[in-house]
C-alpha cells in the first residue's frame, strides 16, 4: 500500500495527512508492505530539497516498516505552480526530489500520469535515472507506450476513482507492481534497513601451529615432573 504523507507546499514544508501515522501502523499490523507518496506543489529546487529532507526525517520514525519507495506525485495542473515552470525547470525539480531522497538513504520514485509526463517533463531523462510509477487508466498498458514510447516503470496505476479494495471504504486507486521492492530495498540497506551479511565460513585450524604449541607445553612439563608423574 502506498500511503499519502500529505502535500509539499510551495516552499517545501509538508502539510501532513491527519491519519498518516495511524495508516502506517495499521497497514503494517495487517501485514502489508508500506510505501509513501507526497503530492507536490514545490516551486523551487530549494523547496524540493526541504520537502525530501523533511519526508525522510519522518520516515525514519518507522524503522523496519517502510519497505516500498517514497514517491513524489507530480501532476497538479489546476494550480499552475508546476506547469508554469519550464519543462527543464520542472524536470530538475523532480530530479532534486528523487536525488535528495536517495542521498538520504531512501528509495525514491516519481509518479505522474502519462500525458503530464509527455507535456511537461523530460521523462526520458528522468526515466534513465529514477524509477517511474505511472498512472494510465486505459484498458491496457499499450496506451502508455503509445503516449511515451519505450518508457520503463516499476508500478502502473491502472484504476482511479472507480477502484475498490477490500477493507477500504469508498474509492481506492489500484496498481500493479512489477518489482520486488522489499527485496531490492533490504538488500541495498535502504529505508533504514541494514544489509544482511552472509555467514562467514570458519577458518580451518592451523594444525601444525597447534602441534608446535602443545609440544612446547609438553616439553616444559617434562622438566618439572618425572615421566612417571606425567
Amino acid at each position: 500500500v502506498m500511503i499519502r504523507v500529505g502535500w509539499a507546499g510551495y516552499n517545501g514544508t509538508i502539510d501532513y495527512d491527519e491519519a498518516l501515522t495511524e495508516n502506517i501502523q495499521n497497514a503494517h499490523a495487517a501485514g502489508l508492505g508500506v510505501g509513501l507518496y507526497i503530492y507536490v506543489y514545490c516551486t523551487t529546487l530549494a523547496a524540493a530539497t526541504v520537502a525530501a529532507t523533511e519526508v525522510v526525517a519522518f520516515a525514519k520514525k518507522f524503522p523496519g516498516i517502510i519497505n516500498y519507495p517514497i514517491a513524489w506525485d507530480i501532476e497538479e495542473t489546476k494550480n499552475t505552480c508546476l506547469i508554469s515552470q519550464s519543462k527543464e525547470q520542472l524536470t530538475n525539480l523532480v530530479s532534486t526530489l528523487c536525488e535528495t531522497t536517495a542521498q538520504l538513504g531512501y528509495y525514491s520514485v516519481w509518479y505522474t500520469y502519462a500525458m503530464f509526463a509527455k507535456q511537461y517533463l523530460d521523462y526520458v531523462a528522468l526515466n534513465k535515472k529514477y524509477d517511474l510509477w505511472i498512472a494510465y487508466y486505459g484498458k491496457t498498458q499499450s496506451g502508455i507506450s503509445n503516449i511515451l514510447g519505450n518508457v520503463s516503470y516499476g508500478m502502473w496505476q491502472y484504476l482511479g476513482d472507480e477502484g475498490r479494495c477490500e477493507g477500504v471504504q469508498g474509492a481506492c486507486d489500484r496498481n500493479y507492481c512489477y518489482k520486488d521492492y522489499p527485496k531490492i530495498i533490504k538488500s541495498a540497506g535502504l529505508n533504514g534497513f541494514t544489509t544482511t551479511l552472509a555467514p562467514t565460513t570458519p577458518l580451518e585450524p592451523d594444525y601444525k601451529d597447534l602441534y608446535t604449541k602443545l609440544k612446547a607445553k609438553w616439553d616444559s612439563l617434562k622438566k618439572l615432573f618425572s615421566e612417571e608423574d606425567l
